[in-house]
Protein backbone atom coordinates (compact mmCIF):
# COMPACT_ATOMS: atom_id res chain seq x y z
CA UNK A 1 0.00 0.00 0.00
CA UNK A 2 1.62 3.51 -0.81
CA UNK A 3 2.82 5.93 1.62
CA UNK A 4 0.05 8.31 3.18
CA UNK A 5 0.78 11.80 2.37
CA UNK A 6 1.42 14.41 4.58
CA UNK A 7 -1.49 16.00 3.16
CA UNK A 8 -3.86 13.87 4.90
CA UNK A 9 -1.72 13.36 8.00
CA UNK A 10 -4.51 14.43 11.00
CA UNK A 11 -7.63 13.20 8.62
CA UNK A 12 -9.96 11.03 11.24
CA UNK A 13 -11.30 7.26 10.11
CA UNK A 14 -14.65 8.61 9.76
CA UNK A 15 -13.75 11.03 7.46
CA UNK A 16 -11.94 8.67 5.51
CA UNK A 17 -14.98 6.75 5.48
CA UNK A 18 -17.45 9.11 4.04
CA UNK A 19 -15.12 10.08 1.45
CA UNK A 20 -15.33 6.46 0.50
CA UNK A 21 -18.70 6.44 0.30
CA UNK A 22 -19.17 9.54 -1.63
CA UNK A 23 -17.10 7.81 -4.44
CA UNK A 24 -16.99 5.36 -7.04
CA UNK A 25 -13.35 5.40 -7.10
CA UNK A 26 -10.92 6.49 -4.37
CA UNK A 27 -7.54 8.19 -5.30
CA UNK A 28 -5.26 8.91 -2.22
CA UNK A 29 -1.98 10.94 -3.79
CA UNK A 30 1.46 11.51 -1.93
CA UNK A 31 2.76 14.76 -1.73
CA UNK A 32 6.55 15.18 -2.42
CA UNK A 33 8.92 16.61 0.41
CA UNK A 34 10.54 19.81 0.26
CA UNK A 35 13.89 20.75 1.23
CA UNK A 36 14.23 22.58 4.59
CA UNK A 37 10.91 20.84 5.73
CA UNK A 38 12.56 18.99 8.86
CA UNK A 39 14.92 21.10 11.26
CA UNK A 40 18.77 21.05 10.10
CA UNK A 41 18.22 20.26 7.26
CA UNK A 42 19.77 23.63 5.47
CA UNK A 43 22.82 22.94 7.02
CA UNK A 44 23.61 19.36 6.83
CA UNK A 45 24.73 19.54 3.04
CA UNK A 46 22.48 16.85 1.92
CA UNK A 47 19.83 16.57 -1.39
CA UNK A 48 17.01 16.20 1.34
CA UNK A 49 13.84 16.55 -1.24
CA UNK A 50 16.42 14.43 -4.09
CA UNK A 51 15.87 17.23 -6.46
CA UNK A 52 19.78 17.82 -7.23
CA UNK A 53 20.55 20.54 -5.64
CA UNK A 54 21.92 21.33 -2.14
CA UNK A 55 20.63 22.58 0.83
CA UNK A 56 21.00 26.26 0.16
CA UNK A 57 21.27 25.78 -3.97
CA UNK A 58 17.56 25.09 -3.00
CA UNK A 59 15.09 27.61 -3.49
CA UNK A 60 13.61 25.78 -0.95
CA UNK A 61 16.07 26.91 1.97
CA UNK A 62 17.68 29.76 -0.38
CA UNK A 63 16.14 32.41 2.31
CA UNK A 64 16.95 30.27 5.50
CA UNK A 65 19.40 32.00 7.81
CA UNK A 66 21.68 29.11 7.30
CA UNK A 67 21.89 30.23 4.05
CA UNK A 68 22.32 33.47 4.05
CA UNK A 69 26.04 35.09 2.96
CA UNK A 70 28.15 35.97 6.14
CA UNK A 71 30.10 39.82 5.78
CA UNK A 72 33.15 39.29 7.94
CA UNK A 73 33.70 42.91 10.37
CA UNK A 74 35.77 45.50 9.46
CA UNK A 75 38.94 46.42 10.45
CA UNK A 76 39.36 47.71 13.85
CA UNK A 77 41.95 50.87 14.17
CA UNK A 78 44.86 49.83 16.70
CA UNK A 79 48.26 51.52 18.11
CA UNK A 80 50.91 50.75 20.24
CA UNK A 81 51.30 52.40 23.76
CA UNK A 82 53.63 53.80 24.45
CA UNK A 83 54.16 55.41 21.44
CA UNK A 84 57.74 56.75 22.04
CA UNK A 85 58.56 53.62 24.43
CA UNK A 86 62.23 53.28 25.92
CA UNK A 87 63.29 50.58 27.61
CA UNK A 88 61.77 50.81 30.77
CA UNK A 89 58.29 50.97 29.18
CA UNK A 90 55.94 47.79 28.63
CA UNK A 91 54.32 47.60 25.43
CA UNK A 92 50.34 47.35 25.20
CA UNK A 93 48.75 47.07 21.96
CA UNK A 94 45.43 49.11 21.76
CA UNK A 95 42.23 49.01 20.24
CA UNK A 96 40.89 52.21 19.80
CA UNK A 97 38.14 51.89 17.05
CA UNK A 98 36.58 48.47 17.45
CA UNK A 99 35.78 46.55 14.35
CA UNK A 100 32.00 46.56 13.51
CA UNK A 101 30.34 43.76 12.40
CA UNK A 102 27.06 43.79 9.60
CA UNK A 103 25.35 40.97 11.23
CA UNK A 104 26.11 42.09 14.83
CA UNK A 105 27.97 39.20 15.32
CA UNK A 106 30.13 39.27 18.31
CA UNK A 107 33.80 39.68 17.05
CA UNK A 108 37.00 38.44 18.72
CA UNK A 109 40.35 39.49 18.49
CA UNK A 110 43.49 37.18 18.04
CA UNK A 111 46.77 39.52 18.33
CA UNK A 112 50.19 38.55 17.43
CA UNK A 113 53.90 40.35 17.51
CA UNK A 114 57.19 40.36 15.69
CA UNK A 115 60.17 41.86 16.74
CA UNK A 116 62.59 42.74 14.19
CA UNK A 117 60.49 40.13 11.93
CA UNK A 118 60.85 37.15 14.65
CA UNK A 119 58.12 35.53 16.61
CA UNK A 120 57.17 38.13 19.40
CA UNK A 121 54.18 35.80 21.45
CA UNK A 122 50.27 36.57 21.34
CA UNK A 123 49.63 38.14 24.67
CA UNK A 124 48.46 41.56 23.85
CA UNK A 125 51.25 42.70 26.27
CA UNK A 126 55.19 42.97 26.41
CA UNK A 127 56.80 43.06 29.15
CA UNK A 128 59.32 45.76 29.19
CA UNK A 129 61.99 43.12 30.11
CA UNK A 130 61.65 41.47 26.67
CA UNK A 131 62.67 44.12 24.65
CA UNK A 132 65.58 46.16 24.08
CA UNK A 133 66.65 49.57 22.59
CA UNK A 134 66.53 50.10 18.72
CA UNK A 135 64.21 46.60 18.06
CA UNK A 136 61.43 47.64 15.55
CA UNK A 137 58.09 45.66 17.76
CA UNK A 138 54.97 44.93 15.15
CA UNK A 139 51.48 44.12 16.57
CA UNK A 140 48.98 42.37 14.05
CA UNK A 141 45.35 42.51 15.04
CA UNK A 142 42.65 40.20 13.20
CA UNK A 143 39.33 40.60 14.40
CA UNK A 144 36.82 37.62 13.45
CA UNK A 145 32.51 36.85 14.31
CA UNK A 146 33.16 33.35 14.60
CA UNK A 147 32.84 32.40 10.99
CA UNK A 148 34.82 34.97 9.01
CA UNK A 149 37.97 36.75 9.41
CA UNK A 150 38.08 40.14 8.82
CA UNK A 151 41.06 42.17 7.31
CA UNK A 152 44.33 42.34 9.52
CA UNK A 153 45.52 45.37 10.82
CA UNK A 154 49.10 46.41 11.90
CA UNK A 155 51.20 48.94 14.09
CA UNK A 156 54.76 49.10 14.64
CA UNK A 157 57.25 51.34 17.43
CA UNK A 158 60.94 51.23 17.84
CA UNK A 159 62.37 50.48 21.12
CA UNK A 160 64.06 53.94 21.91
CA UNK A 161 66.93 54.47 24.66
CA UNK A 162 66.49 55.30 28.30
CA UNK A 163 68.66 57.76 29.68
CA UNK A 164 71.10 57.10 32.61
CA UNK A 165 69.32 58.18 35.92
CA UNK A 166 70.30 61.12 38.46
CA UNK A 167 73.00 60.43 40.48
CA UNK A 168 74.17 61.01 44.30
CA UNK A 169 76.60 63.69 44.87
CA UNK A 170 78.53 65.14 47.64
CA UNK A 171 81.30 67.57 47.70
CA UNK A 172 83.89 66.83 50.98
CA UNK A 173 84.73 68.28 53.02
CA UNK A 174 81.02 69.39 53.87
CA UNK A 175 81.79 72.41 56.18
CA UNK A 176 85.10 73.28 54.23
CA UNK A 177 87.89 75.70 55.87
CA UNK A 178 90.39 78.11 54.27
CA UNK A 179 92.96 75.14 53.93
CA UNK A 180 90.29 72.39 52.46
CA UNK A 181 90.10 71.45 49.09
CA UNK A 182 86.51 70.79 47.32
CA UNK A 183 86.77 67.21 46.22
CA UNK A 184 83.03 66.14 44.22
CA UNK A 185 81.91 62.89 43.95
CA UNK A 186 79.51 60.93 42.84
CA UNK A 187 78.22 58.72 45.84
CA UNK A 188 75.05 56.48 44.15
CA UNK A 189 76.09 56.21 40.80
CA UNK A 190 73.67 56.25 37.63
CA UNK A 191 71.89 53.51 36.76
CA UNK A 192 71.22 52.48 32.94
CA UNK A 193 68.24 50.12 32.05
CA UNK A 194 70.51 49.42 28.94
CA UNK A 195 73.38 48.41 30.34
CA UNK A 196 75.41 51.12 28.68
CA UNK A 197 78.51 52.31 30.58
CA UNK A 198 78.16 55.97 31.99
CA UNK A 199 80.08 58.32 31.90
CA UNK A 200 80.29 61.80 33.56
CA UNK A 201 81.09 65.50 33.43
CA UNK A 202 81.51 67.93 36.41
CA UNK A 203 80.48 71.63 36.32
CA UNK A 204 81.14 73.73 38.80
CA UNK A 205 79.32 77.40 39.87
CA UNK A 206 80.75 79.53 43.13
CA UNK A 207 77.76 82.06 44.40
CA UNK A 208 75.84 81.04 41.65
CA UNK A 209 77.85 81.67 38.82
CA UNK A 210 79.81 79.32 36.29
CA UNK A 211 83.71 78.77 36.54
CA UNK A 212 86.00 77.36 33.71
CA UNK A 213 86.54 74.16 36.07
CA UNK A 214 85.15 70.83 34.51
CA UNK A 215 86.81 68.54 36.98
CA UNK A 216 86.19 67.18 40.32
CA UNK A 217 88.18 69.64 42.40
CA UNK A 218 88.35 73.03 43.62
CA UNK A 219 92.06 74.28 45.21
CA UNK A 220 91.34 75.85 48.38
CA UNK A 221 93.54 78.75 47.05
CA UNK A 222 90.80 79.25 44.98
CA UNK A 223 87.61 79.94 47.07
CA UNK A 224 87.12 82.71 49.76
CA UNK A 225 85.77 83.02 53.01
CA UNK A 226 81.74 82.67 52.79
CA UNK A 227 81.85 81.61 49.28
CA UNK A 228 78.80 78.71 47.77
CA UNK A 229 80.00 76.37 46.01
CA UNK A 230 78.26 73.77 44.29
CA UNK A 231 79.07 71.15 41.64
CA UNK A 232 76.53 69.84 38.96
CA UNK A 233 77.41 66.25 37.33
CA UNK A 234 76.05 65.43 34.48
CA UNK A 235 75.61 61.39 33.21
CA UNK A 236 75.47 60.06 29.75
CA UNK A 237 74.86 57.22 28.32
CA UNK A 238 76.30 56.17 24.23
CA UNK A 239 73.31 58.33 23.02
CA UNK A 240 72.41 60.86 25.54
CA UNK A 241 72.55 63.05 28.99
CA UNK A 242 70.42 61.98 31.92
CA UNK A 243 69.05 64.13 34.95
CA UNK A 244 71.84 66.13 36.80
CA UNK A 245 72.82 65.89 39.86
CA UNK A 246 74.08 68.38 42.54
CA UNK A 247 75.61 69.26 45.48
CA UNK A 248 76.09 72.85 47.52
CA UNK A 249 78.90 73.85 50.11
CA UNK A 250 79.62 76.93 52.04
CA UNK A 251 83.11 77.80 52.45
CA UNK A 252 83.99 79.29 56.20
CA UNK A 253 87.53 80.32 56.63
CA UNK A 254 86.95 80.99 60.68
CA UNK A 255 85.21 78.23 62.10
CA UNK A 256 83.88 74.88 61.41
CA UNK A 257 80.50 74.11 62.98
CA UNK A 258 80.55 71.13 65.62
CA UNK A 259 79.00 70.05 68.45
CA UNK A 260 80.31 69.09 71.97
CA UNK A 261 78.14 66.58 74.30
CA UNK A 262 78.81 66.54 78.24
CA UNK A 263 76.79 64.45 80.59
CA UNK A 264 74.13 67.12 81.66
CA UNK A 265 74.49 69.81 78.57
CA UNK A 266 75.62 70.03 74.84
CA UNK A 267 76.88 72.93 73.18
CA UNK A 268 77.14 73.63 69.45
CA UNK A 269 79.32 75.99 67.12
CA UNK A 270 77.59 77.60 64.05
CA UNK A 271 78.73 78.78 60.69
CA UNK A 272 79.22 82.51 62.11
CA UNK A 273 80.66 81.21 65.58
CA UNK A 274 77.59 82.01 67.38
CA UNK A 275 77.02 79.43 69.90
CA UNK A 276 74.55 78.09 72.03
CA UNK A 277 73.91 75.35 74.69
CA UNK A 278 70.97 73.13 76.42
CA UNK A 279 70.16 70.59 78.78
CA UNK A 280 69.76 70.90 82.39
CA UNK A 281 69.31 74.26 84.09
CA UNK A 282 67.72 73.62 87.50
CA UNK A 283 67.92 71.03 90.55
CA UNK A 284 71.18 69.42 91.77
CA UNK A 285 72.61 68.48 88.58
CA UNK A 286 72.82 72.01 87.35
CA UNK A 287 75.72 74.01 87.83
CA UNK A 288 75.55 77.39 85.13
CA UNK A 289 76.41 75.20 82.70
CA UNK A 290 73.89 76.18 80.50
CA UNK A 291 72.74 79.52 81.85
CA UNK A 292 76.04 81.17 82.81
CA UNK A 293 78.28 80.98 79.71
CA UNK A 294 79.95 83.53 78.56
CA UNK A 295 79.28 85.96 75.46
CA UNK A 296 82.14 85.66 73.72
CA UNK A 297 82.33 83.94 69.82
CA UNK A 298 84.34 81.01 70.50
CA UNK A 299 85.98 78.89 67.41
CA UNK A 300 85.99 75.41 69.44
CA UNK A 301 83.62 74.51 72.20
CA UNK A 302 84.26 71.15 74.55
CA UNK A 303 82.00 69.90 77.32
CA UNK A 304 82.54 68.17 80.72
CA UNK A 305 80.14 66.19 83.37
CA UNK A 306 79.11 69.78 84.58
CA UNK A 307 81.73 72.14 83.07
CA UNK A 308 82.00 74.28 79.71
CA UNK A 309 85.33 75.45 77.69
CA UNK A 310 85.40 77.37 74.63
CA UNK A 311 88.51 78.58 72.80
CA UNK A 312 87.98 82.28 71.24
CA UNK A 313 89.32 83.09 67.47
CA UNK A 314 92.37 84.52 69.23
CA UNK A 315 92.89 81.34 71.20
CA UNK A 316 91.96 82.76 74.72
CA UNK A 317 90.13 79.86 76.59
CA UNK A 318 87.02 80.63 78.51
CA UNK A 319 85.32 77.89 80.96
CA UNK A 320 82.51 78.17 83.12
CA UNK A 321 80.24 75.73 85.16
CA UNK A 322 80.97 73.67 88.22
CA UNK A 323 84.37 74.87 89.75
CA UNK A 324 84.84 72.72 92.61
CA UNK A 325 88.80 71.96 91.04
CA UNK A 326 88.89 75.23 88.99
CA UNK A 327 87.61 73.01 85.88
CA UNK A 328 85.54 76.01 85.58
CA UNK A 329 87.85 78.59 85.66
CA UNK A 330 90.05 80.29 82.50
CA UNK A 331 93.43 79.21 81.53
CA UNK A 332 96.47 81.06 81.28
CA UNK A 333 98.01 81.34 77.34
CA UNK A 334 96.62 81.18 73.94
CA UNK A 335 95.52 77.86 72.74
CA UNK A 336 94.89 75.35 69.09
CA UNK A 337 93.16 72.69 70.67
CA UNK A 338 90.90 71.88 73.32
CA UNK A 339 89.20 69.01 75.06
CA UNK A 340 87.49 68.36 78.34
CA UNK A 341 86.70 65.38 80.37
CA UNK A 342 84.85 64.78 83.28
CA UNK A 343 86.37 66.90 86.00
CA UNK A 344 88.91 68.59 84.05
CA UNK A 345 89.97 70.00 80.52
CA UNK A 346 93.52 69.99 78.60
CA UNK A 347 94.89 72.30 75.64
CA UNK A 348 97.62 72.94 73.45
CA UNK A 349 99.08 75.56 73.73
CA UNK A 350 100.81 77.77 71.08
CA UNK A 351 103.98 76.72 71.64
CA UNK A 352 102.93 73.07 71.06
CA UNK A 353 103.06 71.80 74.94
CA UNK A 354 99.93 70.59 76.49
CA UNK A 355 98.55 72.61 79.61
CA UNK A 356 95.88 70.80 81.91
CA UNK A 357 93.22 72.32 84.90
CA UNK A 358 90.66 71.35 87.23
CA UNK A 359 91.35 67.58 89.02
CA UNK A 360 94.69 67.27 86.72
CA UNK A 361 96.34 69.90 88.90
CA UNK A 362 95.93 67.12 91.50
CA UNK A 363 97.27 64.18 89.79
CA UNK A 364 100.69 63.04 90.59
CA UNK A 365 101.76 62.79 86.41
CA UNK A 366 101.99 65.80 84.93
CA UNK A 367 101.62 66.32 80.65
CA UNK A 368 104.30 64.90 78.87
CA UNK A 369 106.90 67.32 77.00
CA UNK A 370 105.61 68.49 73.09
CA UNK A 371 105.37 69.66 70.45
CA UNK A 372 101.80 68.39 69.98
CA UNK A 373 98.89 69.18 67.92
CA UNK A 374 95.69 67.78 69.59
CA UNK A 375 94.89 66.56 72.91
CA UNK A 376 91.92 64.15 74.18
CA UNK A 377 90.57 64.15 77.87
CA UNK A 378 88.50 61.72 79.71
CA UNK A 379 87.78 60.61 83.27
CA UNK A 380 90.67 61.73 84.87
CA UNK A 381 93.23 61.02 82.19
CA UNK A 382 93.95 62.20 78.90
CA UNK A 383 96.25 61.79 75.52
CA UNK A 384 97.36 64.06 73.29
CA UNK A 385 98.85 63.25 69.76
CA UNK A 386 101.93 64.32 67.34
CA UNK A 387 102.08 66.45 64.39
CA UNK A 388 102.70 62.76 62.71
CA UNK A 389 100.47 61.02 64.22
CA UNK A 390 101.99 59.07 67.51
CA UNK A 391 100.11 59.29 70.86
CA UNK A 392 101.09 59.36 74.69
CA UNK A 393 98.32 58.87 77.30
CA UNK A 394 99.31 59.48 81.03
CA UNK A 395 97.07 59.03 84.54
CA UNK A 396 96.21 55.60 83.81
CA UNK A 397 95.18 54.85 80.33
CA UNK A 398 98.08 52.84 78.29
CA UNK A 399 99.68 54.55 75.13
CA UNK A 400 98.89 52.89 71.69
CA UNK A 401 101.52 52.06 69.17
CA UNK A 402 101.59 53.34 65.71
CA UNK A 403 100.16 56.54 63.88
CA UNK A 404 97.04 58.01 64.10
CA UNK A 405 95.03 61.08 61.80
CA UNK A 406 92.78 61.57 65.08
CA UNK A 407 91.97 60.69 68.66
CA UNK A 408 89.26 61.09 71.01
CA UNK A 409 89.08 59.80 74.91
CA UNK A 410 85.88 58.60 76.91
CA UNK A 411 84.94 57.63 80.15
CA UNK A 412 87.49 54.88 80.68
CA UNK A 413 88.68 54.04 76.59
CA UNK A 414 90.11 55.97 73.78
CA UNK A 415 89.71 55.55 69.96
CA UNK A 416 91.33 56.93 67.28
CA UNK A 417 91.51 56.35 63.18
CA UNK A 418 94.81 55.23 62.19
CA UNK A 419 96.50 56.74 59.25
CA UNK A 420 95.07 53.73 57.23
CA UNK A 421 91.42 54.68 58.18
CA UNK A 422 90.80 52.06 60.31
CA UNK A 423 89.80 52.32 64.14
CA UNK A 424 91.47 51.14 66.51
CA UNK A 425 90.16 51.72 70.82
CA UNK A 426 91.73 50.51 74.43
CA UNK A 427 91.17 50.50 77.97
CA UNK A 428 88.03 49.85 79.42
CA UNK A 429 85.91 47.32 77.65
CA UNK A 430 83.24 46.84 80.25
CA UNK A 431 80.36 47.57 77.40
CA UNK A 432 82.08 46.69 74.19
CA UNK A 433 83.49 50.06 73.45
CA UNK A 434 86.87 49.11 73.00
CA UNK A 435 86.25 45.35 71.50
CA UNK A 436 82.97 46.39 69.03
CA UNK A 437 84.85 48.61 66.84
CA UNK A 438 83.91 48.38 63.48
CA UNK A 439 86.30 47.19 60.90
CA UNK A 440 87.42 47.99 57.65
CA UNK A 441 90.18 51.20 56.63
CA UNK A 442 86.95 53.75 55.76
CA UNK A 443 86.61 56.12 58.96
CA UNK A 444 87.29 59.73 58.67
CA UNK A 445 86.33 60.64 62.56
CA UNK A 446 85.90 58.40 65.81
CA UNK A 447 84.54 59.83 69.24
CA UNK A 448 84.31 57.85 72.67
CA UNK A 449 81.81 58.44 75.08
CA UNK A 450 81.16 57.17 78.47
CA UNK A 451 80.66 53.79 77.67
CA UNK A 452 79.69 53.95 73.89
CA UNK A 453 81.40 55.63 70.99
CA UNK A 454 80.68 56.04 67.53
CA UNK A 455 82.29 56.79 64.44
CA UNK A 456 81.87 58.72 60.95
CA UNK A 457 82.32 56.43 57.73
CA UNK A 458 84.57 58.56 55.20
CA UNK A 459 83.00 57.10 52.19
CA UNK A 460 79.13 58.03 52.74
CA UNK A 461 79.57 59.98 56.11
CA UNK A 462 77.06 58.51 57.60
CA UNK A 463 77.51 57.30 61.84
CA UNK A 464 77.88 53.72 63.57
CA UNK A 465 77.71 53.34 67.02
CA UNK A 466 78.71 50.83 69.51
CA UNK A 467 79.06 49.46 73.06
CA UNK A 468 76.41 50.70 75.90
CA UNK A 469 72.78 51.62 74.12
CA UNK A 470 70.67 51.36 77.38
CA UNK A 471 69.74 54.88 76.74
CA UNK A 472 69.64 54.93 72.92
CA UNK A 473 72.69 56.15 72.17
CA UNK A 474 73.53 53.75 69.36
CA UNK A 475 70.98 54.68 67.44
CA UNK A 476 71.76 57.30 65.13
CA UNK A 477 69.70 58.68 62.52
CA UNK A 478 70.29 58.13 59.03
CA UNK A 479 72.38 60.58 57.26
CA UNK A 480 75.60 62.19 56.00
CA UNK A 481 77.02 63.83 59.66
CA UNK A 482 80.24 65.77 59.52
CA UNK A 483 80.82 65.55 62.52
CA UNK A 484 79.97 63.76 66.08
CA UNK A 485 80.25 64.06 69.59
CA UNK A 486 79.72 61.56 72.49
CA UNK A 487 78.89 62.22 75.48
CA UNK A 488 77.71 60.30 79.03
CA UNK A 489 74.22 58.15 77.86
CA UNK A 490 73.78 60.79 74.22
CA UNK A 491 75.64 61.82 71.27
CA UNK A 492 74.99 64.82 68.74
CA UNK A 493 76.10 65.40 65.27
CA UNK A 494 76.61 68.26 62.72
CA UNK A 495 75.68 67.68 59.26
CA UNK A 496 76.94 69.56 56.30
CA UNK A 497 74.57 72.52 56.46
CA UNK A 498 75.19 73.07 60.30
CA UNK A 499 72.21 71.27 61.47
CA UNK A 500 72.53 69.18 64.93
CA UNK A 501 71.18 66.09 65.27
CA UNK A 502 70.76 64.15 68.78
CA UNK A 503 70.14 60.78 69.83
CA UNK A 504 69.83 59.07 73.15
CA UNK A 505 68.74 60.42 76.74
CA UNK A 506 65.69 57.44 76.64
CA UNK A 507 64.52 57.84 80.51
CA UNK A 508 66.87 60.03 81.78
CA UNK A 509 66.68 63.20 79.49
CA UNK A 510 67.14 66.61 80.94
CA UNK A 511 67.02 68.40 77.49
CA UNK A 512 70.59 67.47 76.71
CA UNK A 513 69.43 65.92 73.34
CA UNK A 514 67.26 68.84 72.24
CA UNK A 515 68.87 71.47 70.43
Amino acid sequence: MPAISRTFVGLSLSTLLLLSLGCQDVGITEAREREGDDPGECSDDADNDADGLFDCEDQDCSLAPDCRPNTPPNAPEIRIDPWVPTTTDNLGCVIDVPSADPEDDEITYTYRWEVDGDDGGEDPNVSSSSTAKHQVWTCFVTPSDGIDQGTTVTASVTIDNTAPTQPGVSIQPGSPTADSDLVCSVTAPSEDADGDEVTYTYAWEVNGNSVSRSGQSIPANETANNDSWKCIVTPEDDEEEGATGSDTVEVHFDVVPHVSAGRWHTCDIGFDGAYDCWGVQSGSNNSGQVTNRPAEAFGIVSMGEKHSCGMTLDGTVRCWGYDADNQGSDPFGTYSHLSSGYNHSCGVLNTQEVACWGTANNWAVAPPAGPWNQVASGDEFSCAMTENGNVTCWNGVSSPSGTFSQIDAGGGHVCGVRTNGAIECWGNDSHDQVSQAPAGNTWAYVTAGDTHSCAVDADDSTVTCWGNGANGQLNAPGGAFDQVDAGWNHTCGVRDNGQVACWGCNGADEGQCNP
